[in-house]
């Protein structure tokens, strides 16, 4: 009976003198910190050109570390999509510079803020086009090699314009595995791993859904394009 009396003791010690480094959930300042948002770059950048019915697009690293998705530009509300915003120049007034200040609050609540002064120009009417890239449309004896070693092809266009859809696929058949990159006036597409074009084939790039900042959607546009044959 000692022997338990003992044992119950001991335990008893232990535990009091574990106590002290016991702590309680909740006291770590860390868990309830929140995150801050970064302006990773504008279109327009700085120095560049709106036109006074265009909009501002702002890129940040995070867009989850803006408390409430709330982001303003010269205090008039953008408009926040994942880790884009988009704010309306309507009211600029052409001929001149404007300085835009762009504010959010970060998740840890603390104020984030960029500015970026650009050319306003009078209103866009004209809607982008494609202007060229890696293929041209009716290239005939294009060399496959080139683009294969690269894994992708580029398309660019008259202005900066929102990102859309783009698909590449053989002509009248299933489209190939790509991931599409947009940014500014260039889509670029990427082949996955183990996507190549082949000989004596005939590809199209359909492209649709764009727009540029002044909301002018350019028509679907179709790149047709052969590959020459095996030397």
């Amino acid at each position: 009976m000692q022997k338990i009396f003992r044992a119950l003791a001991l335990m008893l010690v232990v535990t009091l003198a574990l106590l002290p480094f016991v702590g309680c959930g909740g006291d770590d300042d860390d868990d309830d910190a929140g995150g801050v948002a970064a302006v990773t770059g504008t279109v327009p950048a700085a120095g560049g050109e709106i036109a006074a019915n265009g909009a501002l697009i702002i890129n940040f690293d995070n867009g989850k570390n803006i408390e409430g998705g709330a982001v303003t530009v010269n205090g008039t509300p953008a408009t926040l999509a994942g880790n884009q915003a988009t704010w309306n120049a309507a009211g600029l007034t052409p001929g001149g510079s404007a300085a835009l200040a762009i504010a959010w609050t970060n998740t840890d609540g603390s104020a984030g803020s960029a500015s970026v002064t650009v050319t306003v120009k009078a209103v866009d009417n004209t809607a982008p086009t494609v202007k060229g890239g890696t293929v041209k449309n009716g290239a005939k004896d294009v060399d496959p090699g080139p683009i294969n070693e690269a894994g992708k092809i580029e398309v660019t266009f008259s202005e900066a314009v929102s990102k859309g859809e783009v698909s590449l696929g053989v002509d009248g058949g299933d489209a190939l595995g790509t991931q599409a990159e947009w940014a500014g006036d260039k889509v670029t597409i990427s082949m996955n791993a183990g996507v190549a074009l082949a000989n004596e084939t005939t590809y199209v790039i359909t492209i649709k859904g764009v727009k540029d900042a002044a909301g002018n959607a350019m028509a679907e546009a179709k790149i047709s394009f052969t590959t020459k044959g095996k030397e």
